[in-house]
């Protein structure tokens, strides 16, 4: 199985998390597959979908290699952009929403080789396209160029997934999934014929599950379950992140350690959703204390965040009196609070 190597480069681009009546978008730090394909479809594809368009998978990344070198990446590339959308017939508008935008950011795509996009490339080797949100303001023109050609059965590692895959493509004959098959991939750590057939993926050892959008026809799609970035799978080196510097040790760590013995002590941690830490985590070391607290305070209004989100502003309270810990600190903590209440029970 081959995959065609693409470098990717963008100066403005929207891959935003969806929230629900959300006002704070924060983007993502990688190249899902729903973005890349689905762009690649709408410029490439044949007006079908489901079995009937043309066979199109790819995924990216873009150019750090571990959390140090991601930090820094989202320090010299994401930027906010506050936009209020207007109602003409009433001559006013709405409440702002607030949007991070990643800013002349490089990245490389992997798409899967095929007739189809072979079909593509004969016509050109470097792709202009669309993809992402507020393309009508501007944002989302991207470029590939291809750079060669990769053989996926050369080796196979264990490693941090580094894109968001889809489990299964829905109206496919060949890549559907039925629930025996989304049972043992949750259970047994078996990928799906999908992500094995297609990308490679032989073991899914740690899954960090999420959803992903799916056309199924012009006017409607459905939200597909999706392995995110960070789950540990034994795939093809172009999915994984590159070996870098670890995280630093919870028990090492005399800082992490005293304020993680005070929330142990002082804050009853109920259910938090991995993707929530995710979120709160990114944006407490990008944009600090106030504009996380503003970020759980709407939150907390909304009645399927409000636990979450107090538990986090009661952490956030221990974080604050706290000055030695730092930014990157206070993400591992906030990250760390899933595996803390695992230790208790």
């Amino acid at each position: 199985m081959y995959f065609l190597k693409f470098s990717f480069s963008s100066d403005m681009l929207i891959l935003g998390e969806r929230f629900k009546k959300g006002q704070y978008r924060p983007v993502i730090t990688t190249i899902p597959y729903s973005q890349i394909t689905g762009a690649l479809q709408a410029k490439y594809g044949n007006g079908k979908y489901n079995g009937e368009t043309r066979q199109i998978h790819a995924c990216g990344n873009f150019l750090f290699k571990d959390e140090a070198e991601e930090a820094d990446f989202r320090e010299k590339h994401i930027k906010i952009l506050t936009y209020s959308p207007r109602n003409r017939s009433l001559d006013s508008s709405i409440i702002p929403i607030y949007t991070e935008y990643l800013h002349n950011v490089e990245g490389v795509v992997y798409v899967q080789e095929n007739d189809d996009v072979n079909d593509i490339l004969k016509q050109n080797s470097k792709i202009n396209f669309w993809m992402g949100g507020l393309k009508s303001k501007g944002f989302g023109k991207c470029e590939l160029n291809f750079k060669g050609r990769i053989d996926t059965s050369l080796g196979d590692r264990e490693g941090e997934l580094n894109t968001r895959l889809p489990i299964l493509k829905l109206g496919s004959s060949d890549f559907g999934a039925g629930t025996g098959d989304i049972e043992k991939l949750i259970n047994e750590g078996k990928p799906t014929k999908f992500l094995q057939d297609v990308f490679g993926i032989k073991k899914v050892k740690t899954a960090n599950f999420g959803y992903l959008f799916e056309p199924i026809s012009e006017t409607e799609g459905k939200y597909v379950l999706s392995l995110f970035e960070n789950s540990i799978v034994e795939a093809p080196e172009y999915l994984l992140k590159i070996k870098g510097e670890k995280m630093i040790d919870m028990q090492t760590d005399d800082v992490a350690a005293k304020v993680i013995d005070e929330i142990r002590s002082n804050v009853d941690i109920g259910y938090l959703s991995n993707k929530f830490l995710n979120t709160v985590g990114d944006i407490l070391e990008k944009e600090g204390l106030t504009m996380t607290e503003t970020f759980l305070l709407e939150r907390r209004s909304r009645r399927d965040m409000r636990q979450q989100a107090e538990t986090l502003l009661k952490v956030l309270k221990i974080i604050k009196n706290n000055p030695s810990v730092d930014r990157k600190t206070a993400r591992f903590i906030i990250k760390s609070l899933i595996s803390i209440k695992s230790k208790e029970v």
